[in-house]
């Protein structure tokens, strides 16, 4: 009976999620532009009805007995040594982990893919909020470095995608390489699952059999300042973790090589390259906290 009564509510969350966002984005955005004629105002505001939003539809769900959620620690993001500007990096265990985050967080910035810039019920809220697309690796690394200057949170979640059992966990470069060009902290944020719901393999229709349980916890604060200089003749160039550098592995969301040691001219080879390289080791660390978030291998207690 529990089996079908999630069946049923499950989907009709979804469906008020979506039309919530038309609703932000038809109405409520368009009053914002009426009314507040300064455009960092209205961003603020934006980004605050989000918030405010996200934290209704995550009561709605926990109300309802279709999730459980705890969160932990997250009094740590507003002490005073983590301003301005802290660059948020969490795994990515299912369909809601950023809904989850803002709705706690109300001004953070956060990092989409370019498709839902064009997607029918979040382009609106994507737009008016701000929020910076991953299609370009050096305009990433510029625009997330001033974001940050201006005392901004940026969330970003470093796998690219939602974990997946089908292959090796893995970490894109971008958010270690923000950190490295802003000399911005990585703030971690773990997330984890009692049972596997909205994953990358699992639909909104597969509802699981228990109410999944969700905890997020603020955890280390990984800053590459405190990183020990990386030394250019300990390892050959790009095998920093052990891995050939090809385009593809070099990549910050698709970045180029270039892109990982922007600004620096061609009068100082030495400095992409050690650029480069404290980028693999903050990653590499990073990598080895979410993996054992995730369980290594996407495989969760129940």
């Amino acid at each position: 009976m529990y089996l079908l009564y999630r069946a049923l509510l499950t989907p009709l969350c979804f469906i008020i999620f979506n039309g919530g966002a038309l609703v932000l984005s038809l109405i409520w955005f368009h009053l914002l532009n009426l009314v507040v004629h300064n455009p960092q105002r209205r961003q603020y505001y934006a980004r605050l009805s989000v918030s405010l939003s996200f934290r209704f539809f995550i009561k709605m769900l926990c109300v309802l007995r279709l999730i459980k959620v705890r969160f932990e620690h997250f009094e740590r993001l507003t002490c005073e040594d983590s301003r301005p500007g802290v660059i948020l990096v969490a795994n990515h265990p299912s369909l809601i982990d950023y809904v989850l985050i803002a709705s706690r967080q109300e001004h953070i910035n956060c990092v989409v893919k370019e498709a839902l810039r064009h997607n029918f019920f979040l382009r609106g809220i994507v737009k008016a909020t701000g929020y910076l697309a991953n299609d370009d690796p050096e305009a990433f690394l510029q625009q997330g470095s001033a974001c940050l200057a201006q005392g901004e949170d940026l969330l970003i979640f470093p796998e690219g995608t939602r974990t997946s059992r089908q292959r090796e966990f893995r970490l894109r470069r971008g958010a270690a390489a923000l950190a490295v060009h802003s000399g911005r902290p990585l703030q971690v944020i773990t997330i984890t699952l009692s049972t596997e719901f909205l994953s990358k393999e699992k639909r909104w229709y597969h509802v699981p059999s228990t109410c999944p349980e969700y905890v997020l916890s603020v955890g280390e604060k990984l800053s590459p300042g405190e990183l020990p200089e990386p030394s250019l003749s300990a390892a050959p160039a790009g095998y920093a973790e052990g891995l050939p550098v090809t385009p593809e592995s070099n990549a910050i969301d698709g970045a180029t090589p270039q892109a990982q040691g922007a600004d620096c001219g061609p009068e100082n080879e030495a400095e992409p390259e050690a650029l480069s390289l404290r980028t693999r080791r903050l990653n590499r660390r990073l990598t080895e906290i979410l993996k054992h978030a995730s369980n290594g291998s996407f495989k969760y207690g129940t």
